[in-house]
């Protein structure tokens, strides 16, 4: 493997990594930002006030392009190191970021939790193996898909979809504080507008509603359920978006080598349109698990999380899945 080419694929991760950062304080602020009873409903960004949903899809659009730059770093070298070069560049600048722009207190266990992960990947990127395959045929990943390690792609499916059952069944039992003022701001509105409707009956001019006299009914959840929403919220993102790259970075090396050498005939075959047919898809579902994680969770606590769970399965994808661990020696494995 070309020197530049690596030396390309570590400043490509730790842009991504970066960037990804950066696009998580965004949607953050954009789902946080307090819009008290009268305002515009808008939130700032940079020096101008947008509607909140449009400062949240600048951060989308963020997210999206880190995830190219990170894709295409993954195409120039293995999995395991750059994967782990990805989530250093964005722990050590979650912390600057979260607690720069957002205001988001930086205590000690949020700094050793992140220096936990960080020095995982530095052992990861230390027992990286050399000679390791970057370029994959059709008749390649068919022989990876049709292997016994391919059932690892099925637990992360089967473990992401468990999640994603609980995550529902919590957002619909205890909506968080975000969603409730939402809701309660429309319902004064609703009743403004219906209040103020020359159609209205008289017994519905009155003195508009506030938030204060809404009723509040919402049930906050237990203690252990709290503790247990910490770690699946967060950690079932970092695992649906591992799930993510590891068919990325497969469809993706097919179709750049289908396109440069064999044809775009060789191309076409189960195995492409099963990774594409189900990567894409769940790179889609991201979008929704931003938005849920980062409503109820501060950046500096729950990207630790994420990322730990991203970066460990994502390794485990590049030595189980990729059989990257075929090129290891010895030292390297027991590392």
């Amino acid at each position: 493997m070309a020197t530049g080419s690596i030396v390309l694929a570590i400043v490509l991760e730790v842009v991504a990594g970066s960037l990804v950062s950066l696009s998580m304080v965004v949607q953050r602020h954009a789902l946080i930002y307090p819009n008290p009873e009268g305002s515009d409903g808008k939130v700032p960004l940079l020096c101008v006030r947008i509607a909140r949903w449009h400062a949240w899809f600048v951060g989308l659009i963020m997210y999206g392009i880190a995830s190219v730059l990170k894709i295409v770093g993954f195409n120039l070298g293995p999995l395991t190191i750059l994967g782990s070069i990805f989530v250093g560049a964005l722990l050590v600048t979650n912390l600057f970021l979260g607690h720069w722009l957002l205001r988001e207190e930086v205590t000690v266990t949020k700094v050793i939790g992140s220096l936990l992960v960080l020095g995982g990947s530095i052992v990861v990127i230390a027992a990286t193996p050399s000679g390791v395959p970057t370029s994959f045929t059709s008749a390649d990943m068919q022989r990876l898909l049709l292997s016994f390690e391919a059932l690892y792609l099925v637990c992360i499916v089967l473990i992401v979809l468990i999640c994603f059952v609980f995550i529902l069944y919590v957002e619909r039992t205890y909506p968080p504080p975000t969603t409730q003022a939402a809701r309660k701001l429309r319902a004064i509105r609703a009743a403004s507008r219906a209040a103020l409707s020359p159609t209205s009956p008289p017994s519905l001019h009155v003195a508009h509603p506030t938030l204060s006299t809404l009723p509040t009914t919402a049930v906050q959840p237990s203690l252990r359920l709290k503790s247990l929403m910490v770690f699946v919220y967060p950690g079932s993102l970092g695992l649906n978006e591992a799930f993510v790259d590891i068919c990325a970075r497969a469809y993706s090396t097919m179709l750049v080598r289908c396109v440069s050498q064999d044809g775009l005939a060789s191309c076409h075959g189960w195995p492409l349109y099963l990774l594409m047919g189900t990567g894409i898809p769940a790179a889609f579902s991201t979008a929704y698990m931003l938005k849920v994680v980062f409503e109820r969770f501060q950046t500096t606590l729950a990207l630790p999380i994420e990322y730990s769970s991203l970066n460990l399965f994502s390794v485990m994808g590049g030595l189980l899945f990729f059989q990257e661990v075929d090129y290891m020696q010895h030292w390297q494995v027991r590392a």
